[in-house]
């Protein structure tokens, strides 16, 4: 008989529990990275949720003396333009107005709050938080 556990909408089922595997992918909202890599994690959940536990927990990235507007960063730019080129991702109106204007303030405090709040709600699953926070 197998046995069920579920954290987080992300199933592993298995003859027992403890045979499966926990991943824990480090995230951050404003990682263009991430967002790259999104499509590619939910995949990969997906096709192995028979076998690992899925945990998202917020990186931290742009946290104290990093708190600054975007334009501080200017290797976003650059890191977009790969990104999109290396997987595919399109990244939204938003992010390239964000980019142009220079002032939004990365502050990965508020987003991991964001990230933190959306995952208890009830049908959220560890990867649908992620997504929706970086949609936001």
């Amino acid at each position: 008989m197998s046995e069920s556990s579920k954290r987080g909408g992300v199933w592993c089922l298995r003859w027992s529990a403890l045979e499966c595997a926990w991943l824990t992918y480090a995230f951050d909202a404003y990682c263009p990275w991430c967002y790259g890599f999104g499509p590619a994690l939910r995949a990969f959940a997906e096709d192995n949720a028979h076998r690992i536990r899925l945990s998202v927990v917020s990186a931290g990235l742009y946290t104290g003396a990093r708190v600054l507007p975007v334009a501080a960063y200017p290797h976003l730019l650059a890191d977009r333009s790969r990104i999109a080129r290396l997987t595919g991702v399109a990244f939204g109106a938003g992010y390239e107005r964000a980019l142009a204007r220079g002032t939004t303030v990365l502050d990965s405090v508020a987003a991991a709050a964001g990230l933190a709040a959306l995952g208890d709600q009830p049908g959220i699953s560890e990867l649908d938080a992620p997504e929706a926070v970086q949609r936001a």
